[in-house]
């Protein structure tokens, strides 16, 4: 069994930022889930000062994620240095041990893609934090060949350091919602990226006439989830990213329960 951790956005960006993230605490710790992904950009005045939720979170016990806003690379396949340190300095303040990126748009449309790579594994090196880069919802930043892309391209650039290989090494974020919106397979995503997987975002994903919707897996999700895991250590960490109301407690308690277990016993 895997530890379970739940995104404060599941419980809806209005309430979110209409009573802050610390909020949302005495939520997870009732639903039994083992830990919380703050958003960055759900930060709100209800937030601050981050020392006061620091304090909140290293009392709750719970492990912390962090969600950063900026992508890795932008529009024009560059960086914004100072919105990445921004993010990273916020995740160490808060206690985070793992912080979350987007790719974006990579590759770099740029004369040297190098320089930007240089500097975005300078700024990584430099921090004690694991580095976590998501397949977003985009159609490039989505793709898994342009994440393995990335991972060949710092391995060329700087074989040696400790963000390439070793315990300190770049992971990927896979999300099981996100290939509807990037029209990406999930089976292909999940199959290319595994040996680098280290967290798992989960979320079923409906579509109807107002368009694609996150929501909670029904047992077909579930069931198809536990045999995408068949690649997957068990143990790896999973987080909760569809929307669960907060006031509902058995139905969030049953929600992490069910997320826990995969893989299910019955798909082995």
């Amino acid at each position: 069994m895997g530890p379970v951790m739940i995104c404060t956005s599941a419980f809806g960006a209005e309430h979110v930022t209409r009573h802050g993230q610390g909020e949302m605490i005495a939520h997870i710790i009732a639903a039994g889930a083992d830990g919380i992904e703050l958003r960055e950009e759900l930060l709100s005045c209800h937030d601050h000062p981050l020392e006061a939720l620091r304090c909140r979170l290293a009392e709750s016990g719970l492990s912390v994620v962090y969600s950063a806003a900026t992508p890795l690379f932008d529009a024009q396949g560059d960086h914004d240095s100072e919105a990445i340190g921004r993010s990273l300095m916020r995740a160490e303040m808060l206690g985070a041990t793992r912080i979350k990126f987007a790719l974006g748009q990579w590759p770099a449309n740029t004369a040297s893609p190098e320089r930007a790579l240089q500097a975005l594994l300078a700024r990584f090196e430099r921090t004690p934090l694991a580095i976590t880069i998501e397949n977003d919802q985009t159609v490039r930043g989505g793709d898994p060949r342009h994440h393995l892309q990335l991972y060949h391209s710092l391995q060329q650039l700087a074989p040696d350091s400790p963000r390439i290989r070793g315990p300190q090494a770049l992971s990927s974020t896979f999300d099981l919602g996100n290939g509807y919106w990037s029209g990406h397979s999930v089976v292909d995503g999940l199959n290319a990226l595994a040996s680098r997987i280290g967290y798992v975002h989960c979320k079923h994903v409906r579509n109807d006439m107002d368009g694609l919707h996150a929501c909670p897996p029904d047992d077909n999700a579930l069931q198809q989830w536990s045999r995408l895991w068949s690649v997957l250590p068990s143990n790896l960490p999973r987080a909760l990213e569809y929307p669960v109301p907060p006031g509902d407690l058995p139905d969030l308690r049953r929600q992490v329960e069910r997320l826990r277990h995969l893989p299910l016993k019955e798909s082995r």
